[in-house]
């Protein structure tokens, strides 16, 4: 007998389904869960004018996987407890707090794109002088002993001010716009890193 949506939203119905690692009814599980995803997306998604809109849209899918995976997970090692009849208020719980941390993360390492912008030859005025001239090159020295995926990223969004959108279809689909987005962060991660080793050195 064909269940209802109610029933795969239950607590006692979730965690028989993850124990018995049953594929098929965590099928039937899994799509009634998206049901409720555009609601947990408007949650938590917001435009905070430092992380690009795309961005905050990769994080909050991936956080709504991981936040799956961590359910069940814990549900098969027998570890998992939820006291409400149905699981999806504790699953939104995880899957926001996964999400303020990808959020927090970008925001730690956003500094990186700022510097990448900012040692840009154009954006001094003639009395910055020599520092940010020293900087310039920092950076350019840094950014030209990188791999070459990571330099085209970094000069197509910071430099050339490319959307997202726009640099994958400049590889022509050989990179997705979600590895676009978890590209550039590693990148820039990667980069002020090594400009804050030249600075200390």
């Amino acid at each position: 007998m064909e269940q209802s949506n109610g029933y795969y939203f239950l607590t006692t119905t979730a965690l028989n389904i993850w124990r018995e690692n049953d594929s098929r009814e965590e099928d039937k599980l899994y799509k009634c869960l998206l049901q409720k995803k555009e609601g947990f997306f408007r949650g938590v998604v917001y435009k905070n004018g430092i992380i690009h809109e795309d961005v905050l849209g990769a994080f909050a899918e991936t956080a709504f996987s991981d936040a799956y995976m961590y359910c069940k997970d814990k549900a098969r090692k027998g570890t998992l407890v939820i006291d409400s009849k149905e699981y999806t208020g504790f699953f939104y719980i995880v899957f926001k707090r996964m999400y303020l941390k990808f959020c927090e993360k970008e925001l730690r390492e956003g500094k990186a794109g700022a510097t990448f912008i900012n040692a840009q030859p154009e954006s001094y005025s003639h009395d910055d002088g020599e520092n940010k001239q020293a900087m310039v090159a920092k950076v350019e020295g840094v950014l030209d002993k990188m791999g070459q995926s990571c330099q085209k990223l970094l000069n197509w969004r910071y430099k050339d001010g490319l959307t997202i959108d726009q640099i994958a279809e400049k590889t022509i689909g050989e990179i997705t716009r979600e590895n676009v987005i978890r590209m550039l962060s590693r990148c820039k991660k990667d980069l002020v890193d090594k400009v804050n080793k030249t600075k200390n050195g």
